[in-house]
């Protein structure tokens, strides 16, 4: 349903009850229905039962389906004597009475927490029938020798594991075990504890391992790092890319071979020693900058830190998280901007030079205000904590307004700030500038003002008195900025005018996409005085030159035309955008070459564009740029150079040629086969060009080794070409294609079921054949990871009695479910139990079997008295399509729609096929409400159209035939009398 205001939406709801203090929550969920519905689980989710809890036994027992997360400490009663059937997380803290019991009787839970007590003797044999137990966490707990071999058996079926400060005495049956499925191991151990080594032998048993956090006391003297070098260097864990080793300083030879055996990066924390910091490494360090993710380097050699820091800062894209030691400030001021917009934690140093540190500081603030999604901020002065004391005020950064505070007020998620051992002297203004900017701030670390002690007493008491942002959700930058996703465009400038903080969310709302079809002088003085918050901006037909001002942090232009010639002049000036979109637009001619000076440019997507000869050459250079090339019904004429060059930068490709020569295809081909590094590919072809094109693909196909994404259209794929596609790409994570009636046989699922754990999409556009049935069932039940899936067929009684779809994130459904007229009232219930627990489900098409005629006991029947209540778990609903489908619905049932699925937006289909008349006033109903309701397929008039088609073409082609006979005899009759010659000349002409 049209959203009539944006705080009833479930998805705002739920990210509104993330920042609630929890006090809060039950006052929320008193507001209304939908609140109710949202903030009560919130209240519910996570829940610590201890022995000064104050909810009584009876209040947790009616609400024990709401408990996700579970937490006992120390109970002297014992813990509840009843279950928690939707419990996901059990973790226990001390000794309680009766710990086992209660843990044995939730068979479902996925993670476990024991910390502080003695486990009983049968219970790591008993958590070995645990099929969903995941995480395993163990604090301070003894495994005696009795229980290693259950514990190691028990570890096989883990993918996260993490010990502190626990011991196991003997190693049992290790040296003959493996842990394929273990992903992430955290040890941390102090000095009283001699189990390292034996952690070190059950390390080199887990070849699946992609993240590892060792913490060890260096009095044990353990020797971890030439063990454990020795075993990188032989490859035993392929996938490890996040890897923290603390307590231990670490040499430049053995970081260097630390990256040398990682064959990828993305989370590194070390403490390196003092001479580990050379080129040689960063040479090493520098091929991973661009998916390094978290990166903490913290050293003794502080001055060897500080040209890297900015290296890094201004070369990794994707850094989220980030720690050194020092930084010389005038190198961030002078040096390249910061790429890593999305730095969510920041731990730095800063290094100011007392002769220019009013000139420096000011500029480092302009590239920590480009920060947007900082929440952590941590300000440290020259030095380790040792010789922190002993530093001058104007080596350490001085957060005053006059130095340029006021520059970081773009830093509106910032949760934390800490400023140890520097000498602030803050003042009343400056808490006013951050009780008003920095509303998340949460934390603060430090002393307000060092010189004068009673000021900074005051100053802390103003913070600990306010009231945070924490009490006003609808004040947080996150939150608004989701409420700004659905809001109207035209209610965006209201929603500007509530409040200071709404109108610095709604404003950049406002202005970030453009669309400009009519142009005029008005609009262009407004989007100029504005040039700063577009992002978008479109331009359809104009019919004058636009405006010759720059965008300067434009992102993505659209120009379509026809438009006049001057447009490319507009385009050449926005040198920032990334992402360009060309639709029925005449190039210039020398377009293509001032394109090639847009560093930014990425994405270029073209629609009915011609590359003449003359520019093919240039248009190949810029693809040569791209990471992504989306080209629908283009004309390239000329081949140019396109042989002796290579893509490897492009990544996407989206090639869409309903009708093109055998040049044209002969052209994509190759010019795929130059993309070395091409992950998706999307062809659409005519039907009678693909016989030139697939075999060729087959062939190029070995070409592509990230290949992951594939979606061919237009063509039915036979049985021996899938069997090809499916071995010729070693990953497939999007898979969108047409088969054959004889494609889906056993021997395909075969190789399609080793892809199940990491298939996000999969299309099978098959005719409705039976053997599709146990195969769509299969695939629901088996792929975790599924977001959108589309089959032609699957049996209503496979869904009821098969496996519980395990696709819980599954948010496109496309489905002809078809039941047994005997069973359907029985079955029909039990299917509707399977997709209720789609809880993300966005877009859902309940299919027919596209025949006239078909019985009505087949199709889906979306009544409340076969079940349709069971669907209200289905809140993020937008789409409902009933494609064929003969529905009974009545006003019940539209009130029901109304009231549940808050987020529908269309529906496609007929509500009543019996009735038209109660079909047209429901349809009505729900387009009073702001929804979309578009008809359903006709088949009667579809049959009668196509019947009076075939009376037309039999009538016409009975008229050729008499004319064809008509003509046959006149020519006969003409070389009759021509034979006897007795024909005059008038004759002649009129028989002629």
């Amino acid at each position: 349903m049209a959203p009539t205001h944006p705080l009833e939406i479930p998805e705002i709801l739920f990210y509104i009850a993330s920042y609630v203090p929890v006090k809060s929550l039950p006052a929320c969920a008193r507001v209304s229905k939908s609140w109710y519905q949202t903030f009560m689980p919130a209240i519910w989710k996570e829940f610590k039962l201890c022995d000064n809890c104050k909810v009584p036994r009876k209040v947790i027992k009616s609400q024990r389906h709401l408990v996700q997360s579970l937490v006992l400490i120390n109970l002297s009663q014992g813990p509840t004597p009843f279950t928690f059937p939707n419990l996901d997380s059990l973790y226990v803290f001390g000794p309680i009475v009766g710990t086992t019991k209660m843990i044995l009787k939730h068979t479902s839970i996925s993670h476990m927490g024991l910390n502080d007590l003695r486990p009983s003797s049968g219970l790591w044999v008993k958590l070995l029938g645990f099929l969903n137990l995941s995480r395993l966490e163990l604090g301070r707990i003894k495994i005696v020798e009795e229980h290693t071999t259950a514990f190691w058996q028990l570890c096989t079926h883990l993918e996260h594991l993490r010990i502190r400060d626990s011991e196991i005495v003997d190693r049992g049956q290790l040296l003959s075990m493996r842990f394929p499925r273990l992903k992430v191991f955290d040890l941390r151990l102090d000095c009283r504890h001699q189990s390292a080594p034996l952690f070190m032998d059950f390390l080199s048993r887990c070849p699946g391992l992609a993240t590892c956090e060792w913490v060890v006391d260096l009095l044990n003297n353990d020797p971890f790092l030439p063990r454990f070098l020795e075993l990188l260097h032989a490859k035993t864990w392929p996938d490890l890319h996040n890897l923290r080793i603390a307590r231990r300083a670490i040499s430049q030879v053995n970081l260097s071979k630390i990256l040398t055996g990682m064959q990828r990066v993305t989370s590194l924390d070390l403490f390196c020693s003092p001479n580990s910091f050379k080129r040689n490494v960063m040479k090493l360090l520098r091929p991973r900058f661009s998916g390094l993710v978290a990166l903490r380097l913290r050293s003794v050699d502080q001055t060897a830190v500080r040209p890297m820091a900015q290296k890094i800062l201004s070369s990794c894209p994707l850094l989220e998280s980030f720690q050194a030691t020092r930084i010389n400030a005038v190198l961030v001021a002078e040096g390249n901007p910061w790429v890593c917009l999305g730095l969510k934690d920041l731990q730095l140093g800063f290094v100011f030079d007392p002769s220019t540190i009013r000139h420096v500081q000011p500029r480092v603030f302009d590239q920590l205000s480009r920060l947007r999604h900082l929440k952590e901020l941590i300000l440290w002065t020259n030095g380790l904590p040792s010789d922190m004391a002993t530093t001058r005020f104007r080596e350490t950064v001085d957060l005053r307004l006059k130095n340029g505070l006021g520059k970081l007020s773009t830093l509106r998620a910032l949760q934390r700030l800490e400023f140890d051992f520097s000498e602030q002297r803050m003042g009343n203004q400056e808490i006013d500038w951050i009780l008003e900017h920095w509303r998340c701030l949460k934390w603060i670390h430090g002393i307000l003002n060092k010189q004068n002690p009673e000021v900074n007493r005051m100053l802390r008491k103003r913070l600990m008195d306010h009231v945070m942002a924490t009490t006003r959700p609808l004040e947080i930058p996150e939150i608004l900025h989701h409420v700004a996703s659905y809001v109207p465009a035209k209610s965006l400038p209201a929603c500007a005018r509530v409040s200071k903080a709404w109108q610095q969310v709604f404003i950049p709302a406002t202005w970030e996409k453009i669309t400009q079809g009519d142009y005029n002088k008005g609009a262009c003085k407004n989007i100029q005085s504005q040039s700063h918050l577009v992002k978008s901006l479109g331009l359809s037909n104009l019919p004058q030159e636009p405006a010759p001002f720059i965008l300067p942090n434009l992102n993505s232009l659209s120009v379509v035309g026809p438009v006049v010639w001057k447009a490319t002049k507009f385009i050449i000036k926005q040198t920032s955008i990334s992402h360009l979109r060309l639709s029925n637009f005449q190039p210039s001619p020398d377009l293509w070459v001032k394109l090639l000076e847009f560093r930014n440019l990425s994405y270029l997507d073209l629609y009915r564009i011609r590359v003449d000869e003359k520019h093919t050459k240039t248009f190949w250079e810029l693809c040569t740029h791209l990471e992504r090339l989306r080209a629908h019904n283009m004309d390239i004429v000329g081949q140019g150079l396109l042989p002796f060059m290579v893509f490897p930068r492009l990544k996407v490709l989206d090639l869409w040629q309903p009708i093109c020569s055998d040049f044209v295809v002969s052209l994509f081909l190759e010019f795929m086969s130059k993309c070395p590094n091409l992950t998706s590919c999307e062809w659409g072809n005519h039907p009678l060009d693909d016989e030139l094109f697939f075999p060729r693909f087959l062939e190029l196909l070995h070409t592509w080794p990230d290949l992951h994404k594939l979606c061919i259209r237009t063509r039915e794929i036979s049985k021996d070409d899938l069997s090809r596609i499916l071995t010729g790409m070693q990953r497939i994570t999007s898979l969108d294609i047409c088969c054959s009636p004889d494609s889906l046989k056993p021997d395909i699922m075969e190789l399609l079921r080793p892809r199940f754990p990491g298939l996000t999409v999969l299309r099978l556009g098959a005719p409705c054949r039976r053997e599709m049935c146990p195969m769509a069932q299969e695939i629901l039940s088996s792929c975790p990871l599924l977001e959108s899936f589309y089959a032609a067929l699957i049996d209503g009684t496979l869904v009821a009695e098969g496996k519980p779809w395990v696709c819980l994130g599954l948010k496109y459904l496309g489905l002809w479910i078809a039941f047994d007229p005997s069973t359907i009232h029985h079955v029909q219930p039990r299917v509707f139990d399977q997709v209720s627990r789609l809880r993300h489900l966005r877009e859902m098409y309940w299919w027919s079997n596209l025949i006239p005629g078909k019985a009505f006991q087949e199709t889906v029947d979306l009544r409340l008295e076969n079940g349709l209540g069971k669907l209200s778990t289905l809140q993020a609903l937008d789409l409902v399509s009933l494609g064929g489908t003969e529905q009974r619905m009545g006003n019940q049932e539209i009130d029901w729609i109304l009231e549940h699925w808050r987020s529908l937006t269309c529906v496609q289909g007929t509500f009543n096929k019996q009735d038209r008349g109660l079909n047209g006033s429901l349809s009505n109903r729900l387009r009073d409400h702001g929804l979309v309701v578009t008809g359903d397929f006709d088949y009667d008039a579809f049959e009668e159209e196509f019947s009076e088609e075939e009376e037309e073409e039999e009538e016409s082609l009975e008229e050729g035939e008499e004319e064809e006979e008509e003509e046959e005899e006149e020519e006969e009759d003409v070389s009759e009398a021509s034979s006897y010659g007795d024909t005059d000349d008038s004759e002649h002409h009129d028989t002629s």
